[in-house]
């Protein structure tokens, strides 16, 4: 998260130049900013939450968002007056977003399914040595569908069933597994037994 926040955080000052360059005064310039910021954050939120997920889903959201997030790089580059590498890093800009759209395909669908949220030793592979989630590596995914309020994911062990059966997670955390029989049928004795 440390990029994008620096990259992130680097914008803000940067439009608020753009403004100013442009012949608005610096608190005009702010102003017009922190406009345009609070307008664009809660359309960004509802169009994530009430359009996008639900019809695009989490992966082709976040391709999107990261997609339009170059493109107004480049944009925002591009509007700038001055120097020549105004122009490389719009093409870079561009050619960030075009990658985004061009590869998100060959994202692994299943990430969604993973919890790191609450599995704190996992590390992504950056060329640092791989924690393995629980179960995450050595399962074969059976059904993955994204809902309105969480991930619903179906897993089997590589080894098969026999190695510790089938395993429903909600957001990436096992809620019902045929190796946690015991617990389940715990719970629907406690009501009864109190």
């Amino acid at each position: 998260m440390l990029a994008p926040t620096l990259i992130l955080g680097a914008l803000f000052p940067l439009v608020c130049r753009l403004l100013a360059d442009r012949g608005h005064s610096s608190a005009a310039a702010v102003g017009e900013a922190y406009f345009a910021n609070t307008l664009g954050s809660a359309l960004g939120a509802f169009m994530a939450g009430f359009v996008m997920i639900p019809f695009l889903g989490l992966q082709l959201t976040m391709a999107s968002a990261i997609a339009i997030n170059f493109a107004t790089a480049a944009f925002v580059l591009l509007a700038a007056r001055r120097g020549g590498t105004r122009v490389i890093g719009a093409g870079v800009g561009l050619a960030g977003a075009v990658l985004v759209v061009l590869f998100q395909s060959a994202w692994r669908t299943d990430e969604g399914a993973l919890g790191v949220y609450y599995r704190t030793s996992t590390c992504f592979d950056f060329g640092l040595p791989v924690v393995p989630l629980m179960g995450a590596e050595d399962s074969e995914l059976l059904y993955y569908r994204e809902g309105l309020n969480c991930t619903v994911s179906v897993h089997r062990p590589a080894g098969g069933i026999e190695e510790g059966g089938i395993s429903l997670r909600i957001n990436g955390k096992t809620d019902a597994s045929l190796s946690d029989m015991s617990t389940q049928i715990l719970s629907g004795h406690l009501p009864l037994l109190f």
